[in-house]
């Protein structure tokens, strides 16, 4: 193995899974077809033709080329008017939970979890205290909680939603964050010109980490609102 990684072929390697990916990827892209609305002005007429649900292109953004994936507005429209669906592990259990026998065996009856999320290190530690027994109070507590009926304080919930309304800010429930972008700079000094895209990394991130917890948040609260039984 030694002596492929210093003859270079794991590059290679890695070239053709690359190719691989984006072969697949673009017969994707060519397959993918939905029928849309074709519209003729002179003659006034609206008609459904096969097109392309997705195209590929490229954008130039920072000083680099981009390949972009984007959508045929129909698909977009399509996916507006369809039902929303609800991951069923996401709901609230209405039978007990399975009691938890090892740190990764537990909980949900078919949805497989762990007791602890983690990664790396942190896993490898979980699975050595579970080896060990050191975890038997903490799944037995665990248990414990699973075996308490749940109930929605709709008190709490009423005061939530009016404040989701109003964009009011509560832990567990942000506020939408508006942070408009600075002026690019004008002059042509490229550490100026540096900072202002530094800047605008650290807020486009902002922005989609609060977008981020918003959605999370409107989904419980979605959720809670279904089962309280108003």
């Amino acid at each position: 193995m030694e002596s492929l990684v210093k003859s270079g072929c794991c590059g290679i390697f890695r070239g053709l899974i690359h190719g691989c990916y984006t072969t697949l990827l673009a017969a994707f892209l060519n397959f993918r077809s939905l029928f849309a609305p074709t519209s003729f002005a002179f003659f006034r007429h609206v008609s459904l033709s096969l097109q392309q649900a997705f195209t590929h292109n490229y954008r130039n953004f920072s000083s680099k080329t981009w390949g972009v994936i984007s959508y045929h507005p129909a698909l977009h429209e399509l996916l507006l008017s369809s039902p929303r669906t609800v991951e069923a592990w996401g709901l609230p259990m209405v039978i007990p939970p399975q009691p938890w026998l090892t740190s990764n065996s537990g909980g949900y009856l078919l949805h497989k979890t762990r007791m602890v999320r983690t990664h790396g290190e942190g896993s490898r530690y979980v699975k050595s205290a579970d080896r060990q027994g050191n975890l038997v109070g903490v799944l037995q507590a665990l248990d414990v909680l699973g075996a308490t009926a749940w109930r929605i304080n709709e008190p709490v919930l009423k005061v939530a939603i009016e404040m989701w309304n109003k964009g009011e800010q509560a832990k567990g429930l942000p506020a939408p964050l508006k942070l408009p972008p600075k002026p690019r700079p004008t002059t042509g000094d490229k550490k100026l010109i540096a900072e202002w895209y530094k800047s605008e990394e650290v807020r486009k991130a902002t922005m989609l980490n609060n977008l981020a917890q918003r959605v999370d948040s409107n989904y419980k609260l979605d959720i809670a609102k279904a089962v309280s039984f108003c």
